[in-house]
């Protein structure tokens, strides 16, 4: 069942436009990302959503009631946010059952919402510390604390909330938010700009740039099948290799031609490609697409290169390479042994190319998949 819709949302600043015609949608049940670079609408959108920022144009409908002009205390909305918010005066266990307190809940109740959430979040045991007493991790676990324990909150919207903590404890907390979501089953709109963070949380996941919502789908639909140059390249980590190509017929055959490379284009999609009448086109590769040394096969392309620098990062090693001009990353096993400055060849399956139009950045295809 549909949650949340946004419908051509747009939010000036004066004369900057910073939501464009936002069409958006939520399932009940579903954590929502918003993914994206600073400044590229995704909190505006939450706090427009929450009642916090006026909305310019549109209409927002919460549970299928239109809620654009309802001010935010009729929302029936939770929020966590980056810096805490929480009150100094209070402790942990009065911070978290602040909301409870207001909708004046019997004590009873509130004990039990309280002792139920701060146990899944493991402070249970600083119930009654000030927050001047814990630890940042502590802090940011109080303030989702208080803002999942309003279970009969229609929707909960947090604002990159554990963006500033340090890599452990932001995965910790990210796995603890998937497990009271999942134990509750509230839906939740989340803001990061962490494309990893955005993929290991979201039922889907909203990339914006500048703006403008540049694609929605599952974490699996955005790796598989990125919309455009900007979706592919800023999902996936390390990111797409990318090469400009354009198309060379020779005789009765076609090729995506670089300054570097000859890949025969496979007769099945040589129609697809005229279609499309662009000859400039961008090729994608994932760096964990690559295989060391030359296949000597139809279905693989291959280049040549050296390497400047290797990178490495537990089982992985992350292989900088320099192609004339153009650099690529090559993801590796570790147990595989490459120096920098050794001359390098690496190969590629036709089938894991993705095809970009050069003017437009919007995907063609993939040449396994067209």
């Amino acid at each position: 069942m549909e949650k949340l819709r946004l419908e051509k949302v747009w939010k000036y600043y004066g004369k900057v436009e910073a939501v464009k015609e936002l069409n958006l949608s939520c399932e009940e049940g579903e954590i929502l990302v918003l993914l994206g670079p600073s400044g590229c609408g995704k909190t505006s959108t939450l706090r427009m959503v929450a009642g916090l920022e006026k909305v310019s144009r549109g209409d927002i409908c919460l549970n299928g009631e239109n809620i654009t002009h309802f001010p935010p205390q009729k929302r029936n909305v939770a929020m966590a946010f980056e810096d805490y918010a929480l009150y100094p005066p209070l402790t942990v266990s009065e911070n978290i059952s602040f909301p409870l307190r207001v909708k004046k809940l019997s004590k009873r109740d509130i004990n039990k919402k309280v002792k139920r959430v701060a146990e899944v979040l493991r402070i249970d045991d600083v119930l009654g510390k000030l927050p001047t007493q814990l630890s940042g991790g502590q802090q940011q676990r109080v303030s989702l604390a208080r803002a999942l324990v309003k279970e009969e909150a229609t929707l909960s919207l947090m604002d990159e909330p554990i963006s500033h903590l340090d890599a452990r404890l932001r995965n910790e907390i990210r796995t603890e938010i998937k497990r009271l979501h999942e134990e509750t089953g509230q839906t939740i709109i989340y803001v990061t700009h962490d494309q990893m963070e955005a993929m290991a949380l979201g039922d889907k996941v909203a990339v914006m740039n500048l703006g403008i919502l540049q694609q929605l789908g599952s974490p699996e639909e955005l790796y598989d099948s990125p919309a455009n140059l900007f979706v592919a390249s800023f999902i996936g980590e390390p990111p797409m290799n990318f090469i400009e190509c354009g198309i060379e017929k020779k005789g009765s055959r076609q090729y995506l031609k670089s300054s570097f490379t000859e890949i025969e284009i496979p007769p099945e999609i040589v129609n697809l490609l005229e279609k499309e009448q662009n000859q400039d086109i961008i090729l994608g590769i994932r760096p964990g697409d690559f295989l060391l040394g030359k296949i000597d096969k139809p279905e693989f392309a291959h280049i040549d290169g050296k390497v400047y620098f290797v990178e490495f990062i537990g089982d992985m090693t992350l292989i900088h390479m320099k192609v004339q001009q153009d650099r690529f990353i090559i993801a590796v096993l570790t147990e595989i042994r490459i120096e920098e400055n050794e001359n390098l060849t690496v190969s590629f399956p036709l089938q894991s190319i993705h095809v970009f139009h050069k003017q437009t950045e919007r995907a063609m295809g993939n040449l396994g998949k067209f």
